[in-house]
């Protein structure tokens, strides 16, 4: 089972594109809204704005809340898929029954290609 569960990640892995952080980022991450994310949120939540706003990416994935929030309230589709507790370092992951996503409110656009 662990085995497939690896292949399946190797799999999504393969589409995630890198993104060189450059001051153009760092700069609106200074002043992203809302204010309360913290610093390595407040340069995911202006990369992924600026991606959005290029329609490059219509959605992110995050279990942080307050990322979460940041990224709807500039139109972003936040993605949480369950995790299995017994996969976490912790135990407690998973608060949506299987397979349940939180898709926010709205899309931003069509998808990463």
């Amino acid at each position: 089972m662990r085995a497939n569960r690896l292949d399946a990640v190797t799999e999504l892995l393969a589409e995630v594109a890198l993104i060189s952080l450059d001051d153009t980022i760092l700069t609106a991450s200074e002043t992203v809204i809302p204010t309360n994310v913290g610093t390595l949120d407040a340069i995911h939540l202006a990369t992924a704005t600026r991606l959005a706003k290029a329609g490059d990416v219509d959605a992110i994935m995050t279990y942080d809340k307050r990322l979460a929030e940041g990224a709807r309230e500039h139109g972003i589709t936040v993605l949480s898929p369950e995790v299995d507790p017994d996969d976490s370092p912790d135990g407690t992951a998973g608060e949506r029954a299987a397979g349940e996503l939180d898709t926010g409110e709205v899309d931003a656009g069509e998808p990463l290609r």
